[in-house]
């Protein structure tokens, strides 16, 4: 898969699947090495969009994730999670204020949408799902910064703050960029109609190197955030088999017994 080559899918990708985006663009380990040090673009037009309008928005989205966004200031963003009945965790996804009565959600998981349905059926308000006319680029690296600017003449990129968004004019058309990402670096993601999707991807691969899943998977990480994330380890969750279990380290005393238990052996 070659990036001049590569177009938006016309018809978009529904939720994270297996092919939801190119496994890479000819070297992951140089997608990684890009997006660590200058930049790398991602297609993540998978991800669902859905509005929820109404007076009851707030108080119904608040109640569907177990997660109070009264406070939430319009143009914030902000991370949740979603469980099942028995309150293991199935999904993450992030809710973003664009009206006081008005929020968004960006979800990786097609089976959020009719559980959205369902929960806030009972609700005053109206729920769009505007997936089919969204598509999401994700802009990370040291350089994405800089790359936008110049594509938004006036407009300095580097003043949204984390977990902000600001609706900004990419080649005449309003795009939505919000500061967030998955690497833990420097980054956006964009979010932009469909008609615009393709001559976005191409500008900008002009300037950051085009990435595909085996770079999201690898997770690319600066180095001085190294530090910090190893001391979240003993609490990161992670999927196994439908559920959410707690990974754990094992401590000094367990490491040594394992040495001296193999050495004997």
């Amino acid at each position: 898969m070659h990036s001049i080559d590569y177009r938006i899918p016309a018809e978009l990708p529904r939720g994270l699947t297996q092919d939801a985006m190119p496994n890479d663009f000819g070297s992951p380990c140089e997608e990684v090495w890009a997006c660590q040090n200058e930049a790398a673009l991602f297609d993540y037009s998978f991800l669902l969009r859905i509005r929820v309008h109404g007076p009851d928005a707030i108080r119904a989205v608040s109640n569907f994730c177990g997660r109070d966004f009264s406070s939430l200031a319009e143009g914030t963003i902000q991370y949740a999670l979603t469980t099942n009945e028995e309150g293991w965790l199935i999904s993450d996804l992030t809710v973003w204020r664009t009206g006081p009565e008005t929020l968004e959600i960006m979800t990786g998981r097609a089976e959020d949408l009719p559980a959205i349905d369902c929960v806030l059926g009972s609700y005053h308000l109206e729920v769009f799902d505007l997936s089919s006319q969204t598509a999401v680029l994700a802009l990370q690296g040291p350089e994405a910064n800089d790359i936008l600017t110049l594509l938004t003449p006036g407009e300095d990129v580097s003043q949204i703050s984390s977990f902000k968004f600001r609706d900004l004019q990419l080649f005449g058309s309003v795009c939505r960029v919000g500061r967030l990402g998955f690497t833990g670096l420097v980054g956006v993601e964009i979010v932009c109609s469909v008609d615009v999707a393709d001559k976005l991807w191409c500008i900008l691969a002009r300037r950051a190197r085009p990435a595909g899943s085996r770079t999201r998977r690898a997770r690319p990480r600066a180095p001085s955030a190294r530090r910090a994330t190893t001391a979240t380890a003993r609490t990161r969750p992670r999927a196994r088999r439908g559920r959410c279990a707690w990974t754990r380290r094992r401590g000094p005393s367990r490491c040594r017994a394992r040495r001296a238990s193999t050495a004997r052996t």
